[in-house]
């Protein structure tokens, strides 16, 4: 450049005719001009400054959102007449606070404890309420504990939002309400905000805890309502919970996520994001530059910039956006986006306000928490269990027969992995037991992951187990690959007295014939047998099809098969197994091999 200008000076300016600005006067042409003083505050006629506020992915926390909302409540100081604040989903579910007080909003608690009027609300919509949101979408977490505590969230006093999703009625979206869209007026300005919601939820849930929903592609309901609501409104805001980007090593993320969106959507200008987690400060590894961070600017397909941002989870970021708007004779024209992020901090103080509205629920939650349920005299582990068997898992798969022989449900053997990566009684010994509470059990299954039976034959059991042997191949062998989020739930395990034998035939890449044999007690299953039918217990986040176990979106698990959809949460059942027995020592058994050596003999029926 600097090359260029040196050429173009020497060849067109001399001392006879020396450079003399745009205009030949030595003066500038107005090229560049500014709107305002320079201050920090609007005066009529200058740029009317619009501040969005957000975050994404709660799951509770409500701890540290009594920081956030300091944060927030400081920004919105600044632009008091003019900001927006929005919530993208995952928020009524994740931790033993959203647990415990699922069921506030019908007056009691998750133990049946009937609850002061002034605690008859989910606490975090309690939050929300005071905060003065302006808008929420629907996060898939927001399903997981079916209709009934879903129709509490019509005690938001904001609106709920998505748009993608149809209900026959039998759900009961309408009674909340859900709403596709909502208007904001901002100072005379009218921003448009746009519900897109998470289109896998029947993967993540099954039939049962959904009834009468179903879920459309997002970027197509995306292209339907936006031009619209541009023709009408000032500005587009998508609220969305479809994750950022795409990831190119997963058979589980396809392309509906926001930078996809942006891209192809006409008539949107900003979109608030959720779902992946997405860490503002570090972004996503698998956009090059300038997409990498967050927040980021996407070019449309009118060729207009998009600005999206997301805000990491667990209120550890205030997400920020800025919209310059320029009066016309018409109105207004949006000609400045961008944005920031902040992080909440161990000194950011919590709000006083936040915290009081908290602290009876803290209180009642304390009690819950601390109930002390038995002892271990091991270190109970699932860290590794994607890859190997674990004495955590193990305890799991052990509790979940128990629970369902102790309700009379008949199960031959329990297949399913541990519900989080964590290790929890580090200091347990024999002589120095662990007392195990129940604020232990949050910990190591912090999700809503109820147990399912069903009716499997041979050939039905070896797929399952194909790609349970999947899983393990890619977590264990290529790092980053592998199309399912790195949780323990995705390698599956078995009861005591089960064994499963995999052929790890590495480096060569699973060829569906990798599983080489399954034992229960005295019983060895022919995976030839299309006639011989087993009661299988798993839990149903793997049976509607997640980490997976999915073709094409289509459950590899027979759910026409299903002979109980039981409801009964694989923590609690952890929980009661622990009190029943007082004191656990799960240990490693040898219920994975992964040698092969083992080999499964169908003419004789038995391991040799």
């Amino acid at each position: 450049m600097l090359d260029q200008v040196t050429a173009y000076s020497l060849a067109t300016y001399t001392e006879d005719n020396p450079y003399k600005g745009p205009d030949g006067n030595g003066g500038l042409d107005g090229r560049i001009t500014r709107n305002g003083d320079g201050d920090h505050i609007y005066e009529e006629g200058e740029i009317i400054p619009v501040t969005i506020l957000h975050h994404n992915d709660s799951h509770g926390r409500l701890a540290d959102y009594a920081k956030l909302a300091t944060l927030i409540k400081e920004e919105r100081a600044k632009n008091p007449d003019r900001t927006i604040l929005l919530t993208a989903g995952d928020n009524i579910q994740g931790d033993s606070m959203m647990y415990y007080f699922k069921s506030a909003g019908l007056g009691y608690s998750a133990d049946g404890q009937e609850l002061p009027d002034e605690l008859k609300i989910n606490p975090i919509i309690k939050v929300f309420n005071a905060m003065g949101y302006d808008a929420m979408t629907l996060g898939n977490h927001e399903f997981n504990f079916g209709k009934e505590v879903f129709s509490t969230l019509k005690q938001a006093t904001f609106p709920i939002l998505q748009a993608n999703i149809t209900d026959t009625g039998e759900f009961g979206l309408d009674e909340v309400p859900v709403v596709p869209s909502t208007v904001v007026d901002v100072d005379g300005i009218n921003i448009a905000i746009l519900g897109i919601g998470n289109h896998r939820i029947s993967i993540y849930e099954l039939p049962s805890n959904i009834p009468g929903l179903s879920f459309q592609n997002p970027i197509e309901v995306g292209k339907e309502m936006a031009p619209d609501l541009a023709a009408a409104n000032d500005a587009v805001i998508a609220l969305t919970h479809i994750g950022f980007a795409p990831d190119p090593n997963s058979v589980e993320v396809d392309n509906n996520v926001d930078t996809v969106f942006a891209a192809e959507v006409p008539g949107v200008d900003v979109i608030v994001g959720g779902h992946s987690h997405t860490e503002p400060a570090s972004g996503s590894r698998y956009l090059p530059e300038p997409y990498k961070y967050l927040p980021t600017i996407v070019v449309g397909p009118d060729d207009t910039p998009v600005l999206i941002g997301q805000a990491n989870r667990y209120n550890t970021y205030l997400g920020k956006m800025f919209l310059g708007f320029e009066p016309t004779s018409e109105g207004v024209e949006l000609i400045s986006r961008a944005g920031a992020f902040q992080k909440v901090e161990a000194s950011t103080p919590v709000d006083p306000e936040i915290a009081e509205i908290i602290k009876p629920y803290e209180d009642l939650l304390l009690a819950y928490n601390e109930t002390v349920i038995g002892e271990t005299d091991v270190p109970i582990d699932t860290l590794k269990a994607y890859t190997q068997e674990t004495n955590g898992a193990n305890l799991q798969a052990d509790a979940s027969v128990w629970k369902l022989t102790q309700e009379g449900i008949e199960v031959d053997f329990h297949l399913s992995g541990a519900m989080t990566n964590s290790l929890i009684a580090e200091t347990a010994a024999p002589d120095a037991p662990y007392t195990l509470k129940i604020q232990d059990m949050f910990r190591a299954m912090p999700y809503e992951n109820s147990l399912v039976v069903l009716r499997m034959n041979g050939p039905q059991l070896k797929q399952i187990l194909e790609r349970a042997y999947r899983n393990y191949y890619y977590y264990k062998y290529v790092p980053g690959y592998g199309g399912y989020s790195y949780y323990t739930t995705c390698m599956l395990d078995i009861n005591a007295g089960g064994k499963i034998i995999y052929n790890d035939t590495y480096p060569a890449t699973p060829n569906g014939n990798n599983v080489v044999g399954l034992r229960f007690g005295d019983t060895y299953v022919d995976f030839r047998d299309a006639d011989t039918y087993y009661n299988v217990s798993t839990v149903n986040y793997l049976a509607a099809g997640s980490c997976n176990f999915n073709n094409q979106g289509q459950t590899l698990w027979p759910l026409d098969q299903v002979v109980a959809d039981t409801q009964y949460y694989v923590r609690d059942s952890v929980i009661e197994y622990v009190q029943a027995m007082e004191k656990v020592s799960p240990a490693v058994e040898g219920r994975l091999v992964f040698d092969g050596q083992t080999i499964w003999m169908p003419v004789i029926g038995r391991f040799q």
